[in-house]
């Protein structure tokens, strides 16, 4: 080695259980944490591994998906490690020192179950922790629990190899080069070192232990980011007694500078006033929003947001993590006559087919137009040559392919001076010189294409900004005051105001680019750190036996309020389009029309990809003897209303045949504005192809007292469902909201046995936990 422990890739290995990518990425800076503490190790994901025998050290990051189970990636894995005989008297895995970081969210019922379960299995294999497990929130912020975790994980590692190879801890060559204060990891990307900074009272900053790493450039007159950086060309600096204290009175000091993006130059008039952007780049914007109808914060509203209010004094130290190493660089054709096509090809989070394109038939709006909430009812038309391919049954769930809003994608560009350059083709490569470890162009990111569609189809530019993003920002900020507010936010003396205006105000990168208006950062900064695009998911509430060639799903429009420092209004990713699609149908309330109905778009087809999802147990029971208990309030009740189709044609086909007792309960705020599939569910009931609907009306108590909510009817009801569940081997189906719904009707349950199961030491919630682990408490749920 080059200093250090001497110990090779055997002796510890890094191993992630990803399935939208957070654990990869985590494990991933930590390899690169663990290699500058010299420590040498292997990272591999659990697919890569067969067996753990003859292992020494294993630290494991492990995420838990879908109800309480293992990533796609870790499937073959668990299996394996499962299947481990533990009645022996042997201890196969005594050699063996291991330590978990499992993700999870505490929203859902079985929080971090993959990564406790491992913990178990090896417990009981004679593997030996190390190092205290960590089980990291996903509901409150992962950072709470992995930022603490990781920072002392280096000195435990250090000295547990030691330990086990009888020599010492690190050189002194290893402990000078690094002089090292602490090892911090920041949000779910970037780990490093700790730099602590202060600010004089004009502003600028003194660090007190600056290695290569942690550099911080700063002028008296001249903000860094305009003096250094891959974005900044040629300088032409009129200065006329401007200042760069922080006050907010100042002079105007006027930039004209060159921006190159390679070869290819534009030229951009900057007037700067406390470092922030005037006129000529505010008008601008708001052309951009006018065009679009965004009611976008003013400039006046933008500065008298809490989050642009620096909350320490200058004076106050701040520690700050280091900054993620760059590895991307990027270069453009001048022509864009290439027709490049399929942008995205790496596999999708529980992909179980390839993405087929369909045709959106029709978007129906559910709701009144009074309703707090507005439903819509999409219909896709799946194309003949598919049916064979994407067989399904209603509970199942599929992923829609979706893409960044128009505007929002020219906003971004707009905000990093790449207008000019969003149609032509670019060209990623790693960077030679580049310090990060293991560098590679992001698997869901082409080497090549046009920046305009990676933006649009790639990355999640509404993603709320991890810490190791921000901290980059910093770099790229010219404005003083901009500057000292994002290391605040970054700082671990600001994790506080991080949580409370970043994450808790669910703040995109693009407000944090329209807030603090002086931060320009280079593209590659962007694909280093924004996370995938993600497909949305919807249940199917349709039955393939009424019609196979169709696919229906319900959605609520999401609606995100101009409000704690979001900038503009705008509505879901996914839901937003519809929405869309909806409104260009027809003006009316009740809007049922084809699309071939369409006045715009009437000259072509509107197609939506969609994939079948893996690991689907969301299903009607295989006896149809088998009573049915399902709760599903709001859009939760859309795979109930699939099932009840799907077993009234079966009712038809078998009239001999005997079913189960099947109970629906649902709740809603109004009875006339927002009772979802109302005539048919109560058509449903009338044949008694369900056998009892129970509704609650949360805004119209009088009409059930005592009964507001679903939870409260299941409690009502409880000696007859107690009966079913224990006597009858119910199955019980919960949909909907996972913040709150599904935790108070488990709650509801459990009351219900507890009262109702008249033996002795009976324990419900015991009870409750073996129904999963039988699949027979089902749950659909989403936070």
């Amino acid at each position: 080695m080059r200093n250090g422990l001497d110990v090779t890739g055997e002796d510890l290995l890094l191993l992630y259980a990803s399935q939208n990518g957070n654990a990869k990425v985590i494990a991933e800076d930590l390899y690169e944490v663990c290699v500058s503490n010299g420590l040498k190790c292997e990272l591999k994901c659990c697919s890569q591994v067969d067996e753990l025998d003859g292992k020494t050290c294993i630290v494991l990051i492990a995420s838990t998906t879908g109800d309480g189970e293992p990533p796609d990636t870790a499937r073959k894995f668990w299996r394996r490690l499962n299947k481990r005989d533990t009645t022996s008297t042997t201890t196969p895995l005594a050699s063996l020192y291991y330590t978990v970081l499992g993700l999870g969210d505490t929203n859902y019922t079985n929080f971090c179950n993959f990564g406790k379960s491992v913990d178990q299995k090896l417990c009981s294999l004679g593997a030996k922790r190390f190092y205290e497990c960590g089980w990291a929130d996903d509901g409150t912020g992962l950072e709470v629990v992995v930022e603490p975790w990781i920072e002392n994980l280096p000195s435990a590692l250090r000295t547990h190899l030691s330990t086990i190879q009888h020599q010492p801890h690190l050189t002194n060559t290893t402990q000078s080069t690094r002089n090292t204060r602490e090892v911090i990891f920041e949000g779910s990307c970037a780990c490093g070192e700790l730099m602590e900074i202060e600010s004089d009272k004009e502003g600028k900053v003194n660090d007190g232990n600056m290695n290569e790493n942690t550099e911080v450039k700063e002028s008296k007159d001249i903000p860094d980011v305009m003096k250094s950086g891959p974005d900044v060309g040629d300088l032409k600096i009129e200065q006329s007694n401007s200042s760069n204290s922080m006050s907010d009175s100042g002079l105007v000091s006027e930039v004209e500078r060159t921006i190159k993006h390679n070869h290819n130059n534009q030229k951009q008039t900057i007037v700067v006033e406390n470092g922030r952007m005037r006129e000529e780049t505010k008008d601008k914007l708001l052309t951009i929003a006018a065009k679009y109808k965004i009611d976008l914060l003013s400039q006046e509203e933008v500065e008298n947001l809490p989050l642009t209010s620096c909350a320490f004094p200058l004076e106050t130290k701040l520690t700050l993590p280091i900054l993620p190493p760059s590895y991307l660089s990027i270069s453009y054709q001048e022509s864009a006559e290439e027709l490049l096509t399929n942008l995205d090809t790496s596999p999708y989070p529980s992909a179980a087919s390839e993405p087929i394109d369909t045709i959106v038939e029709s978007v129906k709006r559910l709701t009144r137009y009074d309703a707090i909430k507005t439903t819509l009812e999409v219909k896709l038309r799946l194309p003949n040559n598919t049916l064979d391919k994407f067989e399904y049954e209603p509970g199942d769930s599929y992923g829609v392919l979706v893409r960044n809003p128009k505007c929002d994608v020219e906003i971004l560009l707009y905000l990093l001076g790449l207008t000019g350059q969003a149609d032509n083709i670019f060209e990623l490569s790693v960077m030679l010189d580049t310090k990060k470890k293991c560098a590679t162009v992001p698997s869901f990111i082409p080497a090549r294409g046009f920046l305009r569609n990676i933006l649009e189809s790639c990355v999640d530019i509404r993603a709320i900004p991890k810490k190791p993003l921000v901290r980059s920002l910093v770099e790229h900020t010219a404005d003083p005051k901009e500057r000292r507010r994002l290391q605040e936010l970054v700082s671990r003396e600001g994790a506080g105001e991080y949580s409370q205006h970043i994450r808790g105000a669910n703040l995109s990168l693009l407000d944090l680019l329209i807030i603090f208006r002086s931060c320009q950062p280079p593209i590659t900064t962007l694909l280093e750190h924004l996370p995938r695009l993600l497909p949305r998911a919807y249940s199917v509430i349709s039955s393939p036996l009424i019609d196979q060639s169709c696919v229906t799903f319900a959605c609520n429009i999401i609606e995100i309020p101009r409000m704690n420092s979001v900038t503009y209004s705008r509505r879901g990713i996914s839901t937003g389009w519809f929405s869309s699609l909806c409104k260009d149908l027809c003006d009316a309330e009740d809007i049922a029309q084809p699309m071939g109905n369409l006045t715009l778009n009437a000259h072509r087809d509107i197609h939506a990809e969609i994939y079948k999802r893996s690991n689907q147990n969301f299903h009607l029971p295989k006896q149809a003897a088998t009573p049915i208990i399902m709760v599903g309030p709001g859009t939760g009740v859309a795979p109930f209303v699939g099932f009840l189709r799907h077993r009234e044609k079966i009712m038809a086909i078998n009239q001999e045949q005997k079913f189960g007792e099947s109970w629906l309960f649902f709740g809603c705020r109004h009875r006339e504005r927002d009772f979802l599939f109302k005539e048919e569910l109560q058509r449903f009931e009338q044949k008694q192809i369900l056998n009892h609907f129970i509704v609650s009306f949360s805004r119209e108590e009088e009409i059930n007292i005592g009964s507001k909510y679903v939870q409260h009817n299941i409690v009502k009801h409880g000696n007859v469902l107690a009966n079913l569940l224990f006597n009858l081997q119910a199955i019980i189906y919960i949909c909907g909201d996972a913040q709150n719904m599904a935790k108070d009707v488990f709650e509801a349950f459990v009351n219900v046995l507890d009262v109702h199961v008249d033996i002795p030491d009976f324990k419900p919630r015991e009870y409750l936990a073996e129904m999963q682990l039988q699949r027979r408490y089902l749950q659909d749920i989403w936070a």
